[in-house]
């Protein structure tokens, strides 16, 4: 034998075996795949298949055409019947049923003597046919059809005066019925699935059935062909085959894990301890080295094993607590040269972690009232560190006091400083046409004597600010002595407070305004359409002055600065 016939043979025969060894197989599968179940009539879905069903249902009929007597004395009667159905497939059935319907009544009547009820009633074999237009598992839509064999028959009741007595009348009955005739039937129905095969059918639609017309049985004339308006509803017992949804197959059972650890045994280097996965081959599976503090660093690079703690780079430090840094300020407390108090980081460490001095006057914010101004020292902590002449809408306000010899108007060189800043002030302010410069005291020795001092000391430094170039025009000066205290004068400092000088600003105007025939400043041009500058103001007589009174002698205890 050839190699070739020998391997062709090997072949056809491994094929036979193949297909003896998958045939079984396939069978399987395919019964598996084809496995079907009884369910409600309806609700099969899209597996739906072969259905059965017996309907049992009572409606009314309406006659809409006339009888051959005219128009019926009474048109609509009821109907009732069964209906054994059949459905192929999802989208059709078809079925057999009975039905009888009361087709009305008709009233015969000859006044005054004779009264005639003719009353009918049809019996039909139907064929009927169901479309589905709309099937889902909880409703169905049906456009349904219908033909089939049906029967008539009436009965009368006749009664008649015999004379003009009331008691005497004759009565009489006659039945009459009619060979077949064919009926047709059409309308538009649904159908809703219930539970355990029962479903909930109804349908509207328009019978028409070929009657005789002529007299049956000589009782009464026949209905003749009658359209009548139909309404049908009851209740179906029903079931369909539907495939069973094919389960898919079960998973394979999963690897081994015995210490439930989530590494599977084959690749678990510990098998019985639960441990973490880990890429080194002789680590997965196993436990990480003890953590003690629950740091997330392990003892072995924990400097700080039973104390949690942060990372550093420093090994010595590694997992020990952050240094302390009680202001929260980013400096830790032992670098931090204000510890309390929150600052900045500086390279002086006098000076870092403490508050920095935005306007580098030597102030540290926290201590400094006016922290974007350069100012000068103030023993009061509302005006240190604030320049020590400021400029508002109603007052140039000294933060220092001018300084005067003790009961005398005559100024301390130490104030000189502060006199030609206000004087500055001024200068640079030509807005400013009236300042009065007030003199104050305190409580301390007589009120005229208060008052003649503060006026002194006004004059004087009215005089000092005309020396340093303002214009004496632009100053008044007057004393108060004790009349306008700012503090109490019961203690020392109140007293202290309330000696001293403010400068008050009586007269403004606005820019571009000034006084017609006033004299233009000195070196200064007036712009074109300018208005003239304001004019000069008088400067107070000295003989509007009252006179001081005579003078006590100050308390040796506490002198006026």
């Amino acid at each position: 034998m050839s190699p070739s016939r020998a391997t062709a043979r090997r072949v056809i025969v491994a094929l036979a075996l193949a297909s003896i060894g998958l045939a079984p197989r396939a069978a399987a599968a395919q019964q598996a795949e084809d496995e079907t179940e009884l369910v409600t009539w309806g609700s099969g879905g899209k597996n739906a298949g072969l259905g059965l069903g017996v309907l049992g249902h009572l409606g009314l009929g309406y006659r809409l055409n006339d009888s051959p007597y005219g128009e019926p004395f009474e048109p609509a009667g009821a109907l009732y019947g069964v209906t054994a159905l059949v459905k192929p497939i999802r989208w059709v059935s078809f079925g057999l049923g009975y039905e009888h319907i009361d087709l009305g009544q008709d009233r015969l009547d000859t006044p005054p003597s004779s009264f005639v009820d003719v009353e009918r009633d049809l019996n039909t074999l139907w064929a009927l046919a169901r479309f589905y237009p709309i099937r889902t598992n909880w409703i169905g839509v049906y456009l349904g059809v219908g033909g089939g064999v049906t029967w008539q028959s009436l009965d009368t009741s006749t009664a008649q005066l015999i004379s003009d007595q009331v008691s005497d009348i004759s009565t009489s009955t006659c039945s009459g019925s009619d060979a077949a005739s064919l009926g047709f039937r059409g309308g538009l129905g649904a159908e809703v699935p219930l539970r355990f095969g029962l479903v909930l059918m109804g349908e509207a639609g328009v019978d028409r059935y070929q009657l005789a017309s002529e007299s049956l049985d000589n009782c009464a004339l026949g209905a003749g062909d009658a359209t009548l308006l139909t309404f049908r509803a009851g209740f179906a017992f029903g079931l369909e085959h539907a495939k069973k949804p094919r389960k898919p197959p079960p998973p394979p059972p999963p690897p081994s894990d015995r210490d439930g650890d989530g590494v599977f045994d084959p690749f678990d280097v510990c098998p019985d301890v639960p441990g973490v996965p880990s890429n080194e081959p002789g680590k997965n599976g196993c436990p990480l080295p003890k953590d003690t503090d629950g740091d997330s660093f392990v003892d072995p690079v924990d400097a700080c094993p039973t104390v949690a703690g942060v990372a550093n780079p420093d090994p010595a430090k590694n997992g020990c607590p952050p240094p302390k840094d009680t202001d929260g300020d980013g400096v830790i407390d032992e670098q931090d040269a204000c510890v309390e108090i929150p600052g900045i980081k500086t390279q002086d460490p006098a000076t870092n972690g403490c508050p920095g001095d935005t306007d580098g006057d030597g102030f540290r914010d926290d201590k400094d009232a006016c922290p974007t101004e350069k100012g000068v020292a103030n023993d009061d902590p509302a005006k240190n560190g604030c320049p020590a002449v400021q400029l508002t809408q109603a007052e140039i306000v000294i933060n220092q006091q001018v300084q005067f010899d003790t009961n005398l108007a005559t100024i301390k060189e130490v104030s000189f400083p502060l006199l030609d800043e206000v004087a500055r002030i001024i200068k640079e302010h030509p807005e400013i046409t009236k300042v009065e410069v007030q003199g104050h005291t305190d409580t301390e020795g007589t009120r005229p004597h208060n008052l003649l001092l503060s006026q002194r000391r006004a004059d004087s430094v009215r005089k000092a600010l005309i020396k340093r170039g303002v214009d004496f025009m632009r100053l008044n000066s007057r004393g108060y002595g004790p009349d306008q205290p700012i503090a109490d004068n019961a203690t020392p400092e109140g007293r202290a407070k309330n000696r001293r000088v403010q400068f008050k600003i009586e007269q403004k105007k606005e820019p571009g305004e000034a006084k017609p025939g006033a004299p233009k400043p000195t070196g200064a041009t007036p712009a074109p359409g300018a208005k003239p500058p304001v004019a000069p103001v008088e400067a107070p007589k000295p003989a509007e002055k009252k006179p001081a009174a005579p003078v006590e002698a100050p308390k040796p205890a506490e002198k006026k600065p």
